[in-house]
């Protein structure tokens, strides 16, 4: 199976919600089949 896993938008709870993507989330998918994670976050200045 394969899996697309993607994050799009402000990342503004970043520091609060990445550590635990991984583990919850893309290490499951990972599990299920080949997968591949795609991101485009807006950077705010």
């Amino acid at each position: 199976m394969r899996i697309a896993i993607a994050f799009f938008g402000i990342p503004r709870g970043s520091a609060v919600t990445m550590p635990t993507i991984p583990e919850h989330f893309i290490e499951p998918a990972q599990a299920l089949g080949e997968c591949r994670v795609f991101y485009h976050l807006y950077q705010q200045d």
